[in-house]
């Protein structure tokens, strides 16, 4: 074998050793991931988008603490196909769930089961353990009358139950969808605007 080959060898067996050291000593530090996601709501009325309102003061401090994404699009007009490419990185028509009643197949690879392979749980609110769509993603399924409560109210149980261990929990708000009737005192914020 010629020095050059021995050299190339070597290089490759010292990026491996450190490569993987490395990452077994990264794996003790990763963080404890929480994916927010709001359905039927515009950006553009977000503060930390730049809208001048003082609409959204709670998600406006937490994206000044986390992470904002600024050129983010959905891969669909409606929820379900773009929250299911989030999870697999594919667009609807290669994951397959682009209509009602349709199901991801057990072998596609999803952001669940990646992040559940490198030492993290991912439990499932009971709002989508029922829904076909979201069957198979690799969420664990956790116990329905345990963390059932209002919008929100779950989400606290579920970080509340998982604060020891290293967690990918996702929890998708649905009180801005139809039918748009904001409760007191949220109906009348904005009413001296108008006149």
């Amino acid at each position: 074998m010629s020095a050059q080959k021995q050299l190339f060898v070597v290089m490759c067996f010292l990026i491996l050793l450190f490569g993987f050291e490395s990452r077994t000593e990264a794996k003790e530090d990763l963080p404890k991931i929480l994916l927010f996601t709001v359905d039927a709501c515009r950006p553009d009325h977000f503060g930390c988008y730049g809208y001048s309102r003082n609409t959204t003061p709670n998600i406006d401090k937490i994206a000044s603490e986390g992470v904002l994404f600024t050129h983010a699009f959905s891969q669909s007009a409606w929820t379900t196909p773009g929250m299911i490419s989030i999870f697999t990185s594919l667009y609807p028509p290669t994951h397959g769930v682009d209509a009602k009643d349709r199901t991801l197949k057990d072998d596609v690879l999803t952001l669940p089961r990646v992040l559940e392979e490198n030492g993290y749980v991912a439990p499932v609110l009971p709002k989508f353990v029922d829904i076909q769509n979201y069957w198979h993603l690799g969420f664990d399924v956790v116990d329905k009358e345990r963390f059932s409560g209002e919008e929100g109210e779950d989400l606290l149980k579920l970080l509340e139950a998982y604060k020891d261990q290293r967690f990918f929990i996702w929890y998708h708000y649905h009180g801005l969808h139809l039918p748009y009737n904001p409760q007191n005192p949220y109906d009348k914020i904005f009413q001296e605007d108008i006149f």
